[in-house]
């Protein structure tokens, strides 16, 4: 069974490998989401909850902040990133011990980022009232229905059978 830093390792060697692909993430909110549970998500589920000109407002400024704290968080990370990737990709021996501290403090910032979409999600939740949360509630139950029923569809075990070749 491969260990956690392995998997971490490699997945880095991904990343270096596909420059182009990881700078698209950039410094940021985060991912965009259905599924992640951060802000981005809810906003994505307030589209159907009639909100106020206000409440647009305060949410955008919300976001506006949480933005500039995240996006030093996300630099951090892809220095991280970066120094993995050229003890990796480098000349010298490396061994797990190697990446230790990197991965702790990945792993850290990793907690400020997930502790502050969890402090904005709850900035822009107390913006909302009982009606626009059970709007919210119903996009995001039809949203993971719809997931469900996507898995299902894709899977080799699912009831549809996979593509010809």
């Amino acid at each position: 069974m491969l260990g956690k830093t392995t998997i971490f390792a490699a997945g880095l060697v991904l990343l270096a490998a596909l420059p182009a692909a990881a700078h698209g993430f950039g410094p940021g909110p985060g991912p965009v989401s259905i599924s992640s549970g951060g802000p981005i998500s809810m906003i994505m589920l307030l589209h159907n909850a009639n909100l106020t000109a206000e409440q647009q407002q305060q949410i955008h400024t919300i976001m506006h902040n949480n933005h500039q704290q995240m996006q030093s968080l996300f630099q951090q990370l892809q220095s991280i990133d970066q120094q993995v990737s050229a003890l990796l990709l480098g000349s010298n021996n490396v061994t797990q011990s190697d990446f230790t501290a990197l991965e702790q403090q990945k792993s850290q910032i990793q907690q400020q980022i997930d502790q502050n979409m969890i402090n904005t999600a709850l900035q822009i939740r107390a913006l909302l009232t009982p009606t626009q949360l059970s709007a919210a509630a119903a996009t995001s139950a039809k949203l993971q229905s719809l997931h469900q029923q996507i898995e299902q569809l894709m899977s080799p075990n699912g009831n549809t059978p996979p593509p010809a070749d």
